[in-house]
């Protein structure tokens, strides 16, 4: 194994524990299905909470799928590596 693909495992291993963290440290945005209808009703039109403005919550939660995209490119990479390296 190359240096390359411990790096890149590396660090794959260090951003998915920081996405199941990440999601782990968002608040919950209601515990009924009402409210996930509603909740999920007002993003769809662009709304907002108006109470939230730049908060940490709401930083983690447009953090988490750019993480979860680097991830998946990263293991993309990571198999094109081991593929061509046979």
């Amino acid at each position: 194994m190359s240096w390359f693909v411990i790096i890149i495992a590396a660090i794959v291993l260090v951003l998915c524990v920081a996405v199941v963290a990440v999601v782990l440290l968002q608040s919950a945005r209601s515990a009924s299905i009402s409210g996930t209808i509603a909740g999920g009703a007002d993003r769809l039109f662009g709304g907002k909470d108006k109470q939230r403005a730049r908060t940490i919550d709401e930083k983690l939660e447009k953090a988490t799928p750019y993480m979860a995209g680097i991830i998946i490119v990263l293991i993309v990479v990571l198999n094109l590596v081991y593929l061509f390296s046979k």
